[in-house]
């Protein structure tokens, strides 16, 4: 207690003196050594901040909050790895404490391990907890992993508790955009920005909304909102660009990013700036900034990914090949790396190893019709008619007319037998105004058939 009022009184000295006092009477005293710590860390002394820690440990092994204490000065420290370690050793030595719960599932989460983290905090969701952090965080959780309804479930939990938060608010929002509802989304984000003028985040997300929905001018008056709250936002800066794109101003979202790149360059504004490239028909300039960028950060996910897209619109399947091997070294479960690279060596004849990635690519996602599509295509490369026909049919069911994946399912029916049926889709996909990919291989197909 002396330790505590020296420390209030600003006399660290003593307050030092004090708090060493009381561990020579009682080495490991959780309260003293954890004070005494608080002052080292003020001072810059992580190493016996650390070593304090430590000794309440080794009496103590248990004791929730110095693992926590410990775990938040090993973040600050740059060891994330060990502040995980002892954020798994709080929850252990108490797995009803709230905070050590939360706080475990935040870097979980943070990490990517989004099934981890659900599953360490299924148990305060289903004793109905009052702790938003826990709602807010597997609604994220839930989110990463596809499940809209469920987020959409966690998020309104999370708003019923915190009514008047514009954070609440704007993560529901988040989870009528996955579900589709633009109605709901745009009425939740209108109320986040009722409640809190200055959320930036809600902000953006509605100006995001309006330029989907074409209404470019509340699209322009939303991120010019963004642009005052936060005029350094990457984000907003970004979208500025794209509503001016979205306004027949190419030149000058081109020199928005041009600018803001010059002067922060960072991986989003590298992947908008080759966006804004390739909106002026410069694909070579766009593929020069992601590699510019990717020369300085390898590792730089979203980056590598936009690479790969312009290599294989452009035709440098090869390079295409390589950006995508990159991304799935580090991200193994990406499912566009997956089916994108499924597609590649499918193309070029490497059809085994293309429909094992495919198969993932299916495993990880909810049936979507372009990833059925690829594995599809692939086993009707193989000779597997029939699993093709099956995969296909799914791929085309869900696909709303989608006249590339249309054409692939009419070459299943061609080669199961069923020329008529193949006959009458072919001429659906052909009739589709425009161009689409397949439409020369669609048009040899019927032919041949006729």
């Amino acid at each position: 207690l002396e330790g505590i009022a020296q420390a209030v009184s600003q006399n660290q000295a003593a307050a030092t003196a004090a708090f060493e006092t009381a561990l020579e009477i009682e080495p490991g005293q959780p309260d003293a050594a954890n004070n005494l710590a608080t002052l080292a860390v003020g001072r810059g002394d992580v190493d016996t901040a650390r070593q304090l820690y430590n000794s309440v440990l080794e009496v103590s092994p248990d004791h929730v909050q110095t693992w926590l204490r410990l775990a938040e000065l090993e973040s600050g420290a740059g060891n994330p790895e060990a502040a995980e370690a002892a954020l798994t050793r709080a929850v252990e030595a108490d797995p009803n404490n709230a905070e050590a719960t939360v706080t475990l599932a935040r870097s979980l989460l943070a990490r990517g391990n989004s099934l981890e983290a659900l599953d360490l905090l299924q148990p305060l969701i289903l004793a109905d907890t009052d702790q938003p952090a826990a709602y807010e965080l597997a609604g994220v959780a839930y989110l990463a992993e596809g499940n809209a309804e469920r987020a959409l479930g966690a998020f309104e939990r999370l708003v019923a508790l915190l009514p008047e938060s514009a954070n609440a608010q704007f993560r529901l929002a988040q989870s009528y955009e996955a579900i589709g509802d633009l109605g709901a989304l745009e009425a939740t984000l209108e109320r986040a920005i009722e409640i809190d003028a200055s959320h930036v985040n809600s902000h953006l997300a509605y100006a995001r909304l309006m330029l989907a929905s074409e209404r470019i001018d509340e699209a322009a008056d939303a991120v010019r909102e963004v642009r005052t709250l936060a005029p350094d936002n990457q984000a907003g800066i970004a979208l500025e660009a794209q509503i001016q794109t979205a306004a027949g101003n190419a030149a000058d979202a081109h020199q928005t990013l041009r600018d803001a790149y010059e002067a922060a360059p960072s991986q989003e504004l590298s992947v908008a700036l080759a966006r804004s490239h390739m909106a002026l028909d410069e694909p070579q300039a766009a593929i020069s900034v992601l590699e510019d960028w990717l020369s300085q950060e390898p590792d730089a996910i979203n980056a590598r990914m936009a690479l790969a897209s312009l290599n294989l619109q452009g035709g440098s399947h090869g390079a295409a090949i390589a950006d995508y091997e990159t991304v799935l070294a580090s991200q193994p479960d990406n499912v566009v790396a997956l089916n994108n690279l499924a597609w590649l060596l499918g193309e070029r004849g490497d059809l085994e190893e293309a429909r094992g990635l495919a198969e993932r690519a299916v495993a990880l996602t909810d049936n979507q019709p372009q990833i059925l599509d690829t594995l599809g295509v692939i086993l009707l490369d193989l000779g597997e008619t029939e699993e093709a026909r099956t995969t296909l049919e799914q791929a085309w069911q869900n696909a709303d007319g989608n006249p590339t994946i249309t054409a692939h399912y009419a070459r299943a029916l061609a080669d199961t037998g069923d020329t008529d049926e193949a006959l009458s889709l072919l001429e659906q996909a052909l009739a589709t105004d425009g161009d689409f990919e397949g439409r020369g291989d669609a048009q040899d197909l019927l032919d041949r058939l006729r």
